[in-house]
């Protein structure tokens, strides 16, 4: 079973809701309220409080407890621009078989 929890506004999330979520995706919010509660409240971001702030379009810290032990960098795209922007060819997959050939097997 998953629990998901997406809010602009983490300082207003039951604090028990909070600890119950391993893997947190922390994106930039520059309100200082906001985090100091993320920073207080997640393991390995004790004194990430200037990195949230700084962070820019798309960019986020990942952590996710117990296996990674330190905030990773990452980057969140906008899914249905991703493959207009790529070429078939740069997934270099085969062609899937039509669905009438699936049902055949």
């Amino acid at each position: 079973m998953g629990f998901n929890v997406v809010t602009p506004r983490p300082s207003r999330m039951s604090f028990y809701v909070f600890a119950e979520l391993w893997t947190k995706v922390a994106m930039k919010t520059e309100l200082k309220h906001d985090r100091d509660y993320i920073n207080q409240n997640t393991p390995f971001l004790e004194y990430s409080d200037t990195e949230l702030k700084m962070l820019g379009t798309g960019e986020a810290l990942l952590i996710s407890e117990p296996k990674i032990r330190f905030a990773v960098p990452i980057r969140v795209i906008h899914y249905p621009e991703c493959p207009a922007q790529r070429r078939s060819e740069a997934y270099r997959l085969k062609e899937s078989p039509a669905l009438a050939e699936w049902k055949s097997i």
